[in-house]
C-alpha cells in the first residue's frame, strides 16, 4: 500500500499539523489511517479517529485501543449518524481529495466546532495531479493516491473555507508548492 517516499510525506503533514494543536484539545482525526498521530500529539490530548479502511482500523485499535475509533467512510449520508459533539481541532490531512462532497462535509463539519475550534486541512494542489499519477506508476507514492476524486487550487479552498462560513486563519504551500495546508476557523 505505501509508497518509498509515502511515510516521509505523512511525517511532514503530521509535523505541520502538530505546530498547530495545543495540548489538552478535543481531536477529531478523519481517516486516520492507523493512529499514528497519537504519536505526534501532545500529552492530556482527547483525541478520536475515524477511519473507512478495514485493515487500518483494526491496526489502529490493536495499538491504541478500539475505543479511539470508529470504522467508517466519512460522507454526507452517514454524517448524521456519527454523533459529533463539538471539536477543538479536525484533522483532515490528505483526506480531502478522497471525498465525494467535500465542500459539503467541510460545511457540516464547520458546525461541531468549538467556538475558536479549527479545522486543519492538507491536500495535494491541481498541479500534483500528474506528478502523483506517475509517483504510483513507479510505487514512489502509496497506491491511495489513484482514489483522488479531486485536486484543488487556493483558490477552490479559500471558496471552501467561504462556503463553510469560516475564515483561513493560515493558508500554506508546502512540498515544493504540491500540497495546500490551511487552518481553518470561526
Amino acid at each position: 500500500m505505501n509508497g518509498l517516499l509515502s511515510p516521509l510525506l505523512r511525517y511532514l503533514r503530521f509535523k505541520k499539523a502538530i505546530s498547530f494543536i495545543p495540548k489538552g484539545k478535543k481531536i477529531l482525526d478523519i481517516g486516520c489511517g492507523s493512529g499514528e498521530m497519537i504519536d505526534y500529539l501532545p500529552k492530556k490530548t482527547d483525541y478520536f479517529g475515524i477511519e473507512g479502511n478495514k485493515q487500518r482500523y483494526q491496526e489502529a485499535c490493536q495499538k491504541y485501543g478500539e475505543e479511539k475509533f470508529i470504522n467508517s467512510y466519512f460522507n454526507t449520508e452517514n454524517f448524521t449518524s456519527l454523533e459529533l459533539f463539538k471539536q477543538d481541532i479536525v484533522l483532515m490531512l490528505a483526506v480531502l481529495e478522497h471525498l465525494d462532497e467535500p465542500f459539503k462535509i467541510v460545511k457540516n463539519l464547520s458546525k461541531h466546532l468549538n467556538k475558536k475550534g479549527r479545522i486543519i486541512i492538507t491536500t495535494p494542489d491541481k498541479k500534483a495531479k500528474t506528478i502523483l499519477e506517475l509517483g504510483v506508476k513507479i510505487r514512489i507514492f502509496s497506491r491511495q493516491n489513484k482514489d483522488h476524486k479531486h485536486y484543488f487550487s487556493k483558490k477552490e479552498l479559500i471558496q471552501l473555507a467561504k462556503e463553510a462560513d469560516l475564515e483561513v486563519k493560515y493558508y500554506q504551500s508546502f512540498e515544493f508548492g504540491l500540497n495546500h495546508f490551511m487552518v481553518l476557523g470561526k
